[in-house]
């Protein structure tokens, strides 16, 4: 199993010791700045709660798997907004109203009452990289964020996040589409 694959399942909290795929060697080392150096392979669920979402955010290849079908857009921009920075449910909402306003999505006002079915592919991967940005972590992952996008839209995807990348902290990328932003993104290659 790749690291890359192993990150993600750590990152997503599964951790089942049954599991045939596990961590062979290393650590995933994270400096939680005030809170000190966390090894993520080790952290328990109650602080890998607190870290996901909040403190790191991932962008997933396919959108539809990443977002839930039967949760409208503002459900599941909102659900971390309210967790990770205790919003009440009108800030959270205001606040996932400007995220899809800097993700550029059309429409922001209708399109977060909208199902993800409802949206394109090119809006909802803007939903999922709204969704990773919204806690302002310290460290986005991106799993191959524009795969399987047609070119048009890829070539969006990529200039927003290089956009956002400039405004954020670290960015992981796991893409062979994004080396020619390089260097200003690290790419990582497993």
């Amino acid at each position: 199993m790749s690291l890359d694959t192993r990150g993600v399942q750590i990152a997503n909290g599964s951790k089942n010791p049954d599991d045939e795929q596990r961590l062979a060697d290393g650590r995933l080392l994270f400096d939680r700045k005030a809170e000190g150096i966390v090894d993520l392979a080790q952290t328990d669920q109650a602080l890998m709660r607190s870290i996901r979402g909040n403190e790191i955010g991932m962008i997933f290849q396919e959108p539809m798997t990443a977002l839930n079908p039967v949760l409208t857009v503002e459900r599941q921009l909102t659900e971390g907004l309210r967790l990770h920075k205790s919003l009440t449910r009108d800030q959270a909402t205001e606040q996932a109203l400007e995220l899809l306003r800097e993700v550029r999505i059309p429409e922001p006002e209708r399109r977060i009452k909208q199902y993800p079915h409802e949206l394109s592919g090119g809006m909802r991967q803007r939903v999922v990289i709204a969704m990773a940005m919204a806690c302002e972590p310290r460290l986005l992952i991106a799993d191959e964020p524009s795969t399987a996008l047609d070119v048009t839209i890829q070539a969006e995807i990529l200039a927003l996040m290089d956009r956002l990348k400039r405004e954020t902290e670290p960015l992981l990328c796991s893409s062979p589409t994004i080396w020619r932003w390089w260097p200003r993104w690290l790419t990582a290659w497993w």
